[in-house]
């Protein structure tokens, strides 16, 4: 058995073109009809995109193309943070009939805490300002992108308890990064927001627009085929993590990420990855049972994976945690979707849009929820029923 270093395909493209991105760095720095915010989140966009078309041809955008680039760049990021953190089940109906108008309603027994969608939710990906819908639609022209859908399976929302279960089963129910378990509090973490996954819905299309503007088509698609596949369609085990419930907070807040490092080129199937802090709370300094030594971490045998475990100790910056799966059936956490949380992150600091917005608090609906650009144009607003805060 034998170890294949791993690299992330999200490798900006400025380290290979530099002279491409001096001249578009110099461009926005001395661009004088953007706001600060605007110049901001377009410097973030070209340090990381993967597309050498948007390099090479930003400095030939207008003051138009370049205000529109940010806006969509802006709702297409803040999307992509505000939707993790919430469980699957507040975006499915695992059973639904139709009634005689021809409208979904939930099934029979079906109750508030069943998996109904979140009204939350489910009005801020349907409220998007009609005027916005074509919003950067000109710069995929210009920079010649053929395909502009992602080409995700349209299938029903059903699945989420069948995908919850192989999650727990690939890990013995046991948290990722703590080791014990703890069925009562542990959830399933989605690496690439779930909600990104409903291409029927009008805001997920403009987050896919910029991915594609952001990635270009091919590595586009690359991590399309990492979040579905024809067994399991858009509730792929590869894109989940089963984690402690403050942990799984933590790491969709961007507090954390999991480096992939290395994995095994046979059997048994494993993924070594890094643990790295981005900030110091006691979200990201758990006490943990794993042994700090990978390789006293698992225990293989013709069963499968079992996990070891020992005395408590810090969680620290850079220790390397196993991921193997107890039944090889069920697929590892993909690796390209590991280093993509890492990717998007950093784009989300660099833009100064990493603070998550409050949408809910203690499980209320905040009275008004807004999603705005960086010139602070309205996207998108709603009021909600819920006690003023």
């Amino acid at each position: 058995m034998g170890k294949i270093d791993l690299e992330t395909p999200f490798l900006p493209v400025k380290s290979r073109y530099e002279k491409d991105f001096i001249r578009a760095y110099t461009f926005l720095e001395e661009k004088s009809m953007i706001s600060y915010s605007e110049r901001r989140v377009l410097l973030s966009v070209i340090s990381a995109t993967t597309n050498e078309g948007l390099l090479k041809c930003l400095p030939d955008f207008n003051t138009h193309e370049l205000r529109e680039l940010a806006e969509l760049a802006s709702i297409a990021l803040k999307s992509l943070r505000n939707w993790g953190g919430r469980p699957s089940s507040e975006f499915e109906t695992p059973t639904t009939s139709r009634s005689n108008s021809g409208q979904s309603t939930p099934a029979a027994g079906v109750g508030p805490s069943g998996d109904i969608p979140c009204p939350l939710l489910q009005e801020a990906m349907e409220a998007i300002n009609p005027n916005y819908l074509g919003i950067g639609s000109a710069i995929l022209t210009k920079l010649g992108i053929l395909r502009e859908d992602p080409l995700l399976p349209t299938t029903s929302l059903t699945g989420s308890e069948s995908f919850s279960a192989l999650c727990a089963q690939r890990e013995s129910n046991s948290c990722i990064l703590h080791g014990g378990i703890y069925e009562r509090v542990c959830e399933v973490a989605h690496i690439f927001p779930f909600p990104a996954l409903i291409y029927e819905k009008p805001l997920v299309k403009l987050t896919w627009r910029f991915i594609v503007i952001l990635l270009g088509e091919s590595l586009r698609d690359s991590l399309v085929e990492n979040l579905v596949s024809e067994d399991y369609e858009i509730h792929h085990p590869a894109n989940c993590l089963h984690m402690r419930a403050d942990l799984h907070r933590g790491y969709d807040a961007g507090l954390f990420s999991l480096i992939p490092k290395s994995m095994s080129d046979s059997s048994p199937m494993y993924i070594d990855v890094q643990y790295a802090r981005y900030s110091v709370t006691i979200d990201t300094q758990p006490m943990v049972m794993i042994p700090t030594e990978v390789e006293k971490q698992y225990v293989f045998d013709s069963n499968g994976a079992t996990r070891q475990l020992g005395p408590y100790h810090l969680l620290n910056d850079g220790d390397i945690i196993r991921l193997a799966p107890s039944d090889e059936a069920i697929p590892l956490p993909s690796p390209v979707l590991l280093f993509w949380h890492v990717y998007l992150w950093r784009i989300l600091g660099a833009a100064a849009l990493n603070e998550r917005e409050k949408l809910v608090e203690y499980g209320r609906p905040l009275k008004r929820h807004r999603i705005a650009g960086p010139s602070g144009s309205l996207v998108m607003e709603r009021t909600y029923d819920g006690p003023d805060q």
